[in-house]
């Protein structure tokens, strides 16, 4: 018998995927302390930012002042540059990240996995793919294949997902900027991840008419961002959103 599922059932049993990017310093990791029972995947040392001062930008947010004492953290260490290590040292990141998908798949302690940042992490694995072959450009094949295949199991996991990223800015011939996404190394995965996400999220500094500067996620493209990529596939989001983690996956989700 066909399990034929109401779209509702299917959205929230694999939950959101949003990739996430900004520029440095905007708050993309303090971003990840508005989520319920998150868990950080984290690269960089950016984690310090989870302070007390985070009250202060979501005053009386009881998610919030939760996660700046419990936020449960699994740190990814960039290993491969470090010629003293043995082999299985230096490929100890990619065993953690498998074993975190198996985990995932079937532990329901965290809603929310935020890899921050996801730019950080695939550098790290391409710096070990680096140090298994004489040719960097196999190194780049490998990390679009590995990687392809760990997004595409994430994508599959009933968590809601968050991919935060760095910022990649394209150039035409002349020189200007052209198009600015987010980044990860190589051109392919570049190029993939937006159409394999539901949601791409630019995190900016806006200024609305009276001239007040607010930081804001930006959901859809328009004249002051046409050369930024963002997409909302549900179609529930404004076009600048508050930068509230657990309320946009409520609104994604027709809560």
């Amino acid at each position: 018998m066909l399990d034929i599922k109401n779209i509702n059932q299917v959205t929230r049993a694999h939950g959101v995927k949003i990739a996430l990017y900004g520029d440095s310093g905007i708050g993309k990791t303090v971003f990840a302390t508005t989520s319920r029972n998150p868990l950080l995947v984290s690269s960089e040392k950016g984690t310090t930012s989870i302070n007390q001062k985070v009250l202060s930008y979501y005053p009386n947010d009881e998610i919030v002042a939760h996660n700046v004492q419990n936020m449960a953290v699994l740190e990814i260490e960039n290993v491969a540059n470090n010629g003293t290590l043995s082999e299985e040292q230096i490929s100890a990141p990619i065993k953690k990240l498998v074993e975190l998908l198996n985990f995932l798949k079937t532990d329901n302690t965290f809603e929310t996995v935020i890899f921050d940042s996801f730019t950080e992490i695939a550098e790290i694995l391409l710096a070990i793919y680096v140090t298994q072959v004489k040719d960097n450009r196999k190194a780049y094949v490998t990390l679009n294949e590995k990687l392809n295949n760990f997004i595409k199991a994430c994508l599959d996991l009933p968590q809601n997902i968050v991919f935060i990223c760095q910022l990649n800015e394209a150039t035409d011939e002349n020189g200007n900027v052209s198009k600015i996404r987010p980044s990860l190394p190589g051109k392919r995965l570049l190029e993939k991840l937006p159409y394999m996400v539901d949601e791409v999220l630019l995190y900016k500094y806006i200024t609305d008419a009276q001239g007040n500067r607010s930081r804001a996620l930006v959901t859809t493209l328009d004249n002051d961002f046409s050369n930024f990529i963002a997409k909302d596939r549900c179609g529930n989001l404004d076009v600048y959103e508050y930068p509230h983690l657990q309320n946009i996956i409520n609104k994604i989700r027709g809560f």
